[in-house]
């Protein structure tokens, strides 16, 4: 039997300052003991379902895991009788009898961690098939799903403020830059680690701890009738 193999990788990009990668493992376990599954999309939620070292003898290499994304009922909203073609009655619900540690239509998505790097890849398309199909994640799904488990406050308590920003890709930023009416660009920079500076993160780097700062936020509007054309700095 021929195997589906196919795959398709995304990265989200974890910081925190100061940083070790003894710090960034411990980060990630303390999100895991969370035990909290956040709302991405619709009823769709995310959760982080496992969390093992990649090696065992040297820890500080990374973590690997599973994400699992699940439908999350609302046990209060109305429920449809398809039989009857209407609003299930109130005696029709009761019958309903759904364990509360149990969720539906459950997707699974294998993901890395590594400390080098504080980067967390993941596999957007899933390891089983719901309704006969493989399902996709996206880099913004995850990113929330983060985010929001990094706002935490016992979170913010140990580790202080930490940035989840998605890889950008490249190809999509030709394209934003080949539009031809671009009116409108906003570019959002934060701090990097200092670890495996390239010279464009150096320059990021050095500008923002000489303002004592770990985010900038630039918007650029283009001239009435005319597009944006970006200079070298920008690029």
């Amino acid at each position: 039997m021929k195997m589906d193999t196919k795959f398709s990788v995304s990265g989200i990009n974890i910081v925190t300052h100061p940083h070790s990668p003894e710090k960034y493992i411990d980060l990630m376990c303390e999100l895991f003991k969370i035990r909290r599954h956040i709302r991405v999309y619709g009823s769709q939620h995310l959760m982080l379902g496992e969390l093992k070292p990649i090696d065992s003898v040297n820890g500080e290499i990374g973590l690997f895991g599973r994400l699992y994304r699940f439908v999350n009922i609302d046990k209060e909203s109305p429920w449809f009788n398809v039989a009857k073609h209407d609003e299930a009655t109130e005696e029709e619900v009761k019958q309903i009898h759904l364990p509360d540690e149990l969720r539906p239509n459950t997707e699974m998505f294998d993901f890395v961690f590594y400390t080098r790097g504080h980067t967390f890849y993941f596999n957007t398309r899933s390891g089983n098939k719901v309704d006969g199909k493989r399902g996709n994640l996206s880099p913004r799904q995850v990113a929330k799903f983060l985010s929001a488990l990094t706002s935490y406050p016992l979170i913010q308590k140990k580790f202080g403020p930490v940035e989840v920003t998605t890889l950008p890709d490249k190809k999509q930023l030709e394209k934003i830059l080949a539009i031809h009416s671009l009116r409108k660009l906003v570019i959002e920079v934060s701090k990097p680690n200092p670890d495996e500076l390239g010279a464009a993160e150096k320059k990021v780097f050095d500008r923002l701890s000489k303002m004592n700062s770990r985010k900038i936020r630039q918007e650029i509007y283009a001239e009435k009738n005319e597009s944006i054309r970006l200079d070298d700095d920008s690029k």
